[in-house]
């Protein structure tokens, strides 16, 4: 009997993409505000990076559940009892 061993795919992880995000926000206006006379209220513009990556973040959740449901069961899916040593 053959074993075929099929690579295991290594999903983007949402959070991480989010953070990165939020950096490069936060850097581009840092670089506006210091290259143009545009003045940038500090409070408005954290108030608009945590909206954008909260409606990231819940938007990505809503993906990977519809995802969950329609994904089918790789070899690699733990299916008994074992939880991959997590406690």
């Amino acid at each position: 009997m053959s074993t075929v061993v099929e690579p295991r795919r290594h999903e983007t992880r949402t959070g991480t993409v989010v953070w990165g995000l939020i950096v490069v926000v936060i850097g581009l206006a840092f670089i506006t505000a210091q290259l143009t006379d545009i003045e940038l209220d500090p409070v408005i513009v954290l108030l608009v990076i945590l909206l954008g990556s909260g409606l990231a973040l819940v938007a990505a959740g809503f993906i990977a559940a519809a995802r969950g449901r329609n994904r089918t069961p790789s070899p690699h899916d733990v299916t008994s009892g074992d939880k991959g040593g997590n406690l």
